[in-house]
């Protein structure tokens, strides 16, 4: 499934995709990966958004807001209906 997003792509403002697989490999449906056009639409780059979330959680904690809300959204996000 492909997640039509507004998140912000700086370099070259192309659309960004949550996308509920990772590298087209079924068995790992249980990823959600980012999918960032470039160069005129003949690439792209993706980046596991469930690592970027650890990564935050990590080393930038006061980014998230840990409350319900939050919880909300990441859980339609992962149902893919956001």
């Amino acid at each position: 499934m492909i997640i039509k997003t507004n998140i912000r792509e700086y370099t070259e403002a192309y659309e960004v995709e949550i996308v509920d697989f990772l590298g087209g490999n079924a068995s790992s449906s249980d990823r959600l990966i980012i999918r960032a056009y470039n160069e005129g639409h003949n690439n792209v780059t993706e980046v596991d958004l469930l690592d970027v979330i650890k990564w935050v959680k990590d080393n930038k904690p006061e980014l998230i807001c840990e409350n319900s809300k939050t919880q909300e959204i990441m859980q339609r996000i992962k149902s893919g209906n956001p």
